[in-house]
C-alpha cells in the first residue's frame, strides 16, 4: 500500500512539475487562440456574454472560427479567482494534462494489470508529445482526459452493471465531444468498438431494464453528438479538410492535362476525385505511424506542434514499442489488447482527413495507446531480464540511466531550444506591443498599427478591456471587417495602416511597424525583439531629430521602402 502511494505521489509530482514550471513564459508568446479563450472566459465571468455580446453561448465564435465550449467555461473560474494572466489562462489545460497519467493508470490497470498501468502512466507523464500540448491552452488535452475516463467507466459498466458507471461514461464522452472536433469521429467509433469487443468476448447478462437504460444512454450520446456537429458549423473543416483541398484539385488537374491523347474513359477511371482522395487519405493515415515522425522529427509542417530536433516520443521508447507490439500480438492477444489496438487504429482517422497530416495536435488522442504499448513493453522487458538474475540489476540501472538521459535531453530541447527555435511561428511580442501602447497612449494623438492577424484580440486581452465596454460600443454596429474596425472601438486613438510600415507621418503620432525595416530618419521609441535580437515590432515617430545628418539605422534594421516585397 505504501509503495502505491509513493508511486502515485511521484507520478503526480512529475506530471505537475513538467507541465507547470515556467508555464506563463514557455512556450514563448501566447498564441492567438489561447488569448481568444482567455478573453472570452474573462468576458463570460464579467458579463455572462462572449465578445460578440451573446449570452452564455454553447458555441463560441472566435477569430473567424467556432470554438467548442469546454475549454472556455473551464478557464472562466480560474480567471475569476486569479485574474486574466497568461499563467492562469494556461493553467486549466496544464492541470488536466497533469492528471491525465493518473486517469491512464486507472484505465490500463482495468485492461491489463497494475505493473503495466504504472509503466504506462509514467510513460505518459514524461511524454514530450503530451507535455508540449499540456503547456498551452489546448482543447485536445481536455479531450484525451475525458476520453480515457469515458472508456474507463464504459469498461466498468460491462464488468459490473451500475447506473453510476453508465452516467459517468456518458458524461465524459459528451465532454470529449464538447472539447475537440476530432472527437466527432473518434468518440462514437471508439465507443462502438469497445462495445462490440466486450459484448462478443464475455457473457454479459443484463436484464430488460438495464438494456433499455444502456440504449437510452447510447441514443442520448448520438443525439448530443449530431447536435454538436451541427451547432459547431463546418468553417474549420472547409479550411483544412481534404475534400476542399486546393492541392488535391491542382494535382488532379495536372494528371488530366498529362493524359492528353488518352481515351477519356481511361482518364476518368484513373484520375478522379475519389481515387485522389482515397490515395491521399491512405498516405496521411500511414504517415502517423512513421517511426521517423514519432521518434526523430515530429511535425515538419508546424514547429509549434513539435519539440526542436526530436520526435513526439522519447528515443528510448522505440525498443519498448517493438517489444510491446510483439508480445501483444504474438502472446497476449485478448479483449484488452484488442481494445488497445482499436484505439491505436482509430486515433489518426480524424487527423488523416486534413491537409496538413500528420498532425500531432489532431492525433494527440493516439498518445494513449502508445503509452500503453510502451508500458506493456517495459513490463515484458523486465520479465525477460528475470532470466539473467546476476545481470538484472545492471540492466535495470542502465534502463533508468537511458530514460533519465533521454528525458533530460527533452527538457533541454524544450526549455532552452524551443524559446529561440523558429519563434516567428508563434505570436511573440504582442504582449509587449499592447503594454507599451497602453503606456504611451496619453502622450500621442494617434497610435497606428501595421496590420497583424487578429491584433484586436491581443489588445483586448493584454489591456484587459472591460467586456461590457466593448459590447456596448459594437452594439447595433454593422462591421465590414470586424477584426480591423474593432481596433478603433477599443481605443479612439488606435488606427490601422495598410502597410508593414509608413514612409512618412505626422508629429505627435506613433507608428507600430513589423519586421526589420523602418524608414530612414525616424525616432525609435521602442524595439521589441526575438530572443536572437531580431526585431519583431518597432514603435517609432517622425518627429525631427536633433542631429539627422548623423542618423544611423538601429542594430538589426534596414531601410523600408514601398517597393519592398515581403
Amino acid at each position: 500500500m505504501k509503495a502505491s502511494y509513493s508511486f502515485l505521489f511521484l507520478l503526480l509530482f512529475i506530471s505537475f512539475f513538467t507541465r507547470i514550471l515556467f508555464l506563463d513564459s514557455i512556450p514563448q508568446g501566447m498564441y492567438r487562440d489561447e488569448v481568444s479563450v482567455g478573453y472570452n472566459a474573462y468576458s463570460i465571468i464579467k458579463t455572462g456574454k462572449d465578445e460578440f455580446d451573446r449570452n452564455f453561448p454553447f458555441i463560441f465564435e472566435a477569430l473567424g472560427d467556432y470554438k467548442l465550449p469546454v475549454i472556455i467555461y473551464l478557464t472562466a473560474p480560474f480567471v475569476f479567482l486569479f485574474g486574466l494572466t497568461d499563467f492562469w489562462v494556461r493553467f486549466p489545460t496544464a492541470l488536466i494534462g497533469s492528471l491525465t497519467p493518473f486517469a491512464l493508470f486507472l484505465l490500463t490497470k482495468k485492461l491489463f494489470d497494475k505493473r503495466i498501468a504504472m509503466f504506462s502512466a509514467i510513460s505518459l507523464a514524461i511524454s514530450p508529445w503530451h507535455i508540449l500540448f499540456s503547456r498551452s491552452v489546448n482543447e485536445s488535452v481536455i479531450s484525451v482526459f475525458t476520453s480515457i475516463l469515458g472508456i474507463y467507466f464504459l469498461i466498468l459498466l460491462f464488468n459490473k452493471w451500475q447506473i453510476k458507471n453508465l452516467i459517468l461514461s456518458l458524461l465524459f464522452q459528451v465532454l470529449s465531444v464538447f472539447s475537440y472536433r476530432t472527437q466527432f469521429i473518434f468518440a462514437p467509433l471508439m465507443v462502438l468498438s469497445v462495445t462490440v469487443i466486450l459484448f462478443s468476448s464475455s457473457s454479459i447478462k443484463w436484464n430488460l431494464r438495464q438494456k433499455k437504460l444502456a440504449a437510452i444512454g447510447l441514443a442520448s450520446f448520438l443525439v448530443i453528438l449530431f447536435v454538436t456537429i451541427y451547432s459547431a458549423g463546418i468553417t474549420r473543416v472547409k479550411d483544412i479538410g481534404l475534400i476542399s483541398s486546393p492541392e488535391i484539385k491542382l494535382i488532379l488537374e495536372e494528371q488530366i492535362r498529362e493524359d492528353k491523347g488518352t481515351l477519356p474513359f481511361v482518364t476518368r477511371a484513373y484520375h478522379n476525385k475519389i481515387i485522389n482522395f482515397a490515395v491521399t487519405l491512405a498516405g496521411n493515415y500511414v504517415s502517423h505511424f512513421d517511426p521517423g515522425y514519432l521518434f526523430f522529427t515530429g511535425d515538419k509542417k508546424s514547429s509549434n506542434n513539435s519539440t526542436p530536433f526530436m520526435g513526439h516520443l522519447l528515443f528510448i521508447d522505440l525498443p519498448f514499442v517493438l517489444i510491446g507490439i510483439y508480445f501483444l500480438i504474438r502472446k497476449d492477444l485478448n479483449r484488452s489488447s484488442t481494445v488497445l489496438f482499436s484505439w491505436l487504429i482509430l486515433g489518426p482517422l480524424a487527423s488523416s482527413l486534413t491537409v496538413d497530416s500528420p498532425s500531432s495536435l489532431r492525433n494527440l488522442i493516439s498518445i494513449v495507446p502508445w503509452a500503453m504499448v510502451i508500458g506493456f513493453g517495459v513490463s515484458k522487458f523486465l520479465d525477460l531480464t528475470s532470466k539473467f538474475k546476476k545481470l538484472k540489476p545492471v540492466l535495470i540501472s542502465l534502463l533508468l540511466l537511458f530514460v533519465a538521459y533521454n528525458f533530460v535531453f527533452f527538457l533541454h530541447q524544450f526549455f532552452i531550444h524551443k524559446t529561440v527555435n523558429k519563434p516567428w511561428s508563434r505570436d511573440v511580442g504582442l504582449k509587449e506591443v499592447a503594454y507599451f501602447a497602453k503606456s504611451v497612449e496619453g502622450n500621442f494623438e494617434k497610435i497606428t498599427f501595421a496590420q497583424y492577424p487578429d491584433l484586436y484580440i491581443f489588445l483586448l486581452y493584454y489591456q484587459k478591456i472591460d467586456p461590457s465596454f466593448i459590447q456596448k460600443r459594437q452594439e447595433n454596429r454593422v462591421f465590414t471587417d470586424r477584426k480591423k474596425e474593432i481596433i478603433n472601438l477599443i481605443n479612439p486613438r488606435f488606427f490601422l495602416m495598410e502597410k508593414d510600415c509608413a514612409l512618412e507621418g505626422e508629429s505627435r503620432q506613433v507608428y507600430v511597424c513589423i519586421k526589420d525595416r523602418i524608414p530612414k530618419g525616424v525616432n525609435v521609441l521602442k524595439s521589441i525583439r526575438y530572443a536572437d535580437n531580431q526585431p519583431i515590432f518597432t514603435f517609432l515617430e517622425f518627429a525631427p531629430l536633433s542631429d539627422s545628418n548623423n542618423w544611423q539605422f538601429p542594430h538589426g534594421f534596414s531601410e523600408y521602402t514601398e517597393n519592398i516585397l515581403y
